[in-house]
């Protein structure tokens, strides 16, 4: 038997492989067995490269990140994208509502995530009616490929009372619980015996505020302290924790269909249920009146969408109440009375 010693390249590293004549069909080289798994993955990633790209998936999955400031969110993405992106929170309050997206691939399929913050805080008085209502909108207008997955991000160990207000705001109120919902429970890595275990410890207790998910995943999203040795204290647990959130997007996005609304009638319920459910938030930043939801809408939409939306937002036909180009009769003015002068333009 004769040898031959190849030397191949793969990724800039050199693995010294032997050939011989006797060839069998299913074996082309004899790598040295002193480490033959390395070899083995070597020729792998070779013949992965000459086989031709395939094709991303089309339509990439739009994926909402919610939950409290602090809760981890922005450091999901990081882990997901695998760099310093999404910009960690402080922690102060007074955000404003806002909504940043990143594109991450998993198994060839796109995924868009969406990280917002301020919307689910709850906050009152920090922001000015036509920001607020600009940024909803055009969080929705980008959401019109639809909504694959919701994912909420809560920080462990405890349960805090805000959790039913961020779950029914993104569930209900956005997506009328047509979309599957996911917890991610974050800042586990000290929990024993294993991150998982206080999802059993703990998932009863969702039930008392009648919050449901069709899947979970107990992580730690930071690698914590650098130690001498060059390692970080939670290498280990969020390596898991990596292996955890992708299985779990890709799980419940596979087969899922995405829901989709028409982005102005959308708009017009999401506002609705803020008024019904969140009065603190809303009427701070846009008195429920007709004409003030309007003059918002103008400065940032056409006039007939802003002035389609407002009429829509009323349970009746209230035209007669928004500007119009045309000009209409001089009418004898009337003194209001009390009751006329305090009303106000009501929300179903």
């Amino acid at each position: 038997m004769t040898m031959a010693t190849v030397n191949l390249d793969f990724m800039g590293k050199e693995c010294s492989a032997a050939t011989t004549n006797h060839i069998k069909s299913s074996c082309l080289y004899s790598f040295p067995i002193t480490d033959p798994e390395y070899c083995g993955q070597l020729v792998e990633n070779w013949l992965n490269m000459l086989r031709p790209s395939a094709p991303l998936l089309p339509s990439p999955f739009n994926i909402i990140l919610f939950g409290s400031t602090g809760c981890g969110k922005s450091s999901i993405v990081n882990m997901l994208l695998g760099r310093e992106a999404a910009l960690m929170s402080s922690g102060a309050l007074g955000c404003t509502f806002e909504n940043k997206s990143y594109s991450v691939t998993i198994e060839r399929q796109e995924y868009r995530l969406y990280d917002t913050t301020g919307l689910d805080e709850g906050t009152v008085g920090t922001v000015v009616s036509k920001d607020a209502l600009v940024k909803l909108y055009h969080l929705l207008r980008d959401l019109q490929g639809g909504i694959s997955l919701l994912v909420y991000c809560m920080r462990g160990p405890r349960i805090t009372e805000t959790l039913e207000r961020n779950y029914n705001i993104f569930y209900d109120g956005f997506c009328r619980k047509a979309v599957p919902i996911v917890i991610v429970v974050t800042g586990l890595e000290d929990q024993e015996p294993t991150m998982d275990s206080w999802w059993t410890e703990n998932k009863y207790a969702f039930d008392k505020y009648d919050m449901h998910f069709v899947d979970h995943a107990c992580i730690t999203a930071t690698l914590g302290k650098k130690m001498k040795n060059g390692e970080f204290r939670n290498q280990e647990e969020y390596n898991e924790s990596k292996v955890l959130l992708r299985d779990l997007i890709v799980e419940h996005c596979r087969d899922a269909r995405p829901w989709k609304v028409e982005t102005k009638t959308w708009f017009v319920a999401v506002i609705k249920w803020l008024h019904r459910n969140l009065p603190s938030w809303l009427g701070d930043h846009v008195a429920p009146r007709l004409a003030d939801l309007y003059e918002v809408l103008k400065s940032f939409l056409p006039e007939q969408d802003a002035r389609d939306i407002a009429n829509r937002a009323d349970m009746k036909p209230v035209s007669d109440a928004l500007p119009s180009n045309r000009k209409r009769p001089n009418k004898k003015k009337v003194a209001p009375t009390p009751a006329t002068a305090n009303k106000a333009f009501a929300f179903a």
